[in-house]
């Protein structure tokens, strides 16, 4: 459980009462518990408050470095519907449990991306792409890709044009290329330009300009996330 990706995305979803991303982390000291603030959150996760639940899972997870108090939290949260919760514990199920329990992982995944939950949009197209949990379906990672990309994930982004690309989809392909490139120069990191030039081969010159204008259009609709961490 003492994974990093989980650490990141915790500290950016309880930021914001623990149901939106994409805003800076915050120190994890910052979820000490007294006696009596462990008592009153234990009191009303147990009558539902899922905040309360994932207060608790964030204090076992970082402060007394207890995974079966972790976890016990987490679990509960994400019964009472927490869409992070859910999120993490499917990372957890996934990557931190012996055989992974990717069926598991699937389940929370798609209710944590149907909430809104790009990241966990983007592990649901990963699974969908590479057939964990779920039998390969391209044509769902496509919709999945494009869903997180348009949350401002930049690497769904290119992973979508990759695979729009391959499908022959050059269209949609270069237009994601081109934002992620974009972003990619605004965050001053290296730009995957092969990608680029790849799904812009089969086009014509005419063709490229009508859709970096197209590009350009749809690049000031989807959300700007600065840390690269969440991309």
């Amino acid at each position: 459980m003492k994974n990093r990706f989980i650490l990141c995305y915790v500290l950016i979803a309880f930021a914001l009462n623990a149901f939106a991303d994409d805003v800076p982390l915050t120190s994890a000291s910052s979820y000490y518990l007294s006696a009596a603030d462990i008592t009153n959150n234990i009191e009303r996760a147990n009558h539902g408050d899922a905040g309360a639940a994932l207060r608790l899972y964030l204090f076992y997870e970082f402060i007394p470095n207890s995974e079966t108090n972790s976890v016990y939290w987490l679990k509960k949260a994400s019964d009472l519907g927490n869409v992070t919760a859910e999120y993490n514990l499917a990372f957890y199920y996934e990557n931190d449990v012996h055989p992974p329990q990717y069926k598991e992982a699937m389940k929370l995944y798609r209710s944590s991306a149907k909430k809104g939950n790009g990241q966990a949009m983007r592990a649901l197209a990963e699974n969908y792409e590479k057939g964990r949990g779920t039998d390969v379906s391209i044509d769902s990672a496509i919709d999945w890709y494009e869903k997180a990309a348009r949350k401002g994930k930049v690497f769904s982004m290119e992973h979508a044009a990759s695979l729009l690309d391959e499908q022959h989809e050059n269209k949609r392909a270069y237009v994601w290329a081109k934002i992620a490139a974009s972003r990619c120069e605004r965050a001053h990191l290296k730009r995957n330009d092969s990608l680029l030039t790849t799904t812009a081969s089969n086009l014509t010159t005419n063709v490229i300009a009508k859709l970096d204008d197209r590009a350009m259009r749809l690049d000031k609709e989807i959300p700007y996330i600065e840390s690269y961490i969440d991309w």
